[in-house]
């Protein structure tokens, strides 16, 4: 079944992401792996789940706050040095000049309902 559901919803992302186009991009790519990488993550999460025992649910959660911070902080540390950016983002946090990290991160724009709703989507749900 979980096969089935992962192919289906592959399938279903391909219907949306490839019609009309002539060739596959890199969002194509990335769209695609998105269904496939979140039904892995349950299984992972269900293997991973096996070895907690008990009331460890705030350990096993924190473990995934865990694993999820540190690959975030990794993709943000290659994508600021492939853009020649790395020396400038660790001086900006080094130095507390958020204003100028939020240039680097190109969020300097973004308006206030951006950040009740990532607050929304981090803290409520």
């Amino acid at each position: 079944q979980g096969s089935a559901a992962a192919a289906l919803g592959i399938a279903g992302v391909a219907l949306l992401e490839l019609t009309g186009q002539s060739g596959v991009s890199v969002g194509d790519l990335w769209c695609l792996a998105m269904p496939a990488s979140f039904g892995l993550s349950y299984v992972l999460v269900g293997d991973m789940a096996k070895g907690f025992s008990g009331n460890d649910e705030v350990a096993f959660t924190g473990s995934q706050c865990a694993g999820f911070a540190a690959g975030s902080l990794v993709w943000l540390l290659a994508e600021q040095a492939h853009a020649g950016h790395l020396g400038s983002l660790i001086a900006s946090v080094a130095t507390h000049n958020f204003g100028h990290l939020q240039t680097l991160l190109g969020m300097d724009g973004v308006d206030t309902g951006f950040w009740i709703a990532a607050a929304y989507t981090g803290v409520i749900t």
